[in-house]
């Protein structure tokens, strides 16, 4: 299928050489909030923690200062997708600051409405690996030779099409009892915002975490 074919342009904007074992992903550096507003944005907005935003947040627009966040009362997570799987209950969030104020965005939709349209590939992965709290792999270093795969390995990436792009992240299997494997996954990012999960399955895993069990 086109929409899921594998791109890899040695112009992209996005790596540092056109060897394809040498290639790595880069992000613009988010902008972080100020971590001296830290506590009094967590007790504004009742969150248990507020952590600086991953490098791969960076590619948002408008970059707005950004933070991850973290919220322990289960009764205010509005956004099914984003609730923690494991013992501890809660959600994941993201406060920005938008001009003098600062923002919770608690769903999809609030992100949606937040940084649409997307206007970039980088944009593109940045924004998806909210969305979906999925991640990507910036270098082939990633893989090691003792991991077992289930297909080629390749770095996240992403192509643009006329009307919207095709993102290439990972997911993992984190909590629970092991395998513990990740999961290669491909989606449509429209560029109003909306998107759509094309296809995810196994692509590889570190047999030294079969045994692992995660709560």
């Amino acid at each position: 299928m086109r929409e899921i074919r594998t791109v890899l342009v040695c112009a992209s904007i996005y790596f540092t050489s056109c060897n394809t074992a040498d290639q790595e992903l880069h992000f613009k550096s988010p902008t972080q909030l100020d971590s001296s507003v830290h506590q009094t944005i967590k007790t504004r907005f009742k969150l248990s923690s507020l952590d600086p935003a991953p490098s791969h947040w960076g590619g948002l627009k408008p970059a707005y200062p950004i933070s991850s966040a973290f919220s322990l009362l289960y009764e205010d997570c509005r956004e099914p997708k984003w609730v923690n799987q494991g013992m501890i209950t809660g959600c994941s969030k993201v406060v920005i600051k938008k001009d003098t104020s600062y923002v919770l965005i608690g769903t999809r939709d609030e992100l949606q409405q937040v940084y649409a349209p997307i206007t970039d590939k980088q944009e593109a992965l940045s924004y998806a690996s909210i969305y979906f709290d999925y991640f990507p792999i910036t270098t082939y270093s990633f893989f090691k030779k003792t991991y077992i795969y289930k297909r080629s390995t390749m770095i996240s990436s992403a192509d643009s099409l006329e009307n919207y792009f095709i993102v290439y992240l990972y997911d993992k299997k984190v909590f629970g009892c092991g395998p513990h494997p990740y999961y290669s996954v491909a989606i449509k990012v429209f560029r109003d915002g909306s998107v759509q999960e094309l296809q995810k399955s196994e692509a590889f895993r570190n047999p030294e975490a079969d045994d692992l069990c995660v709560d």
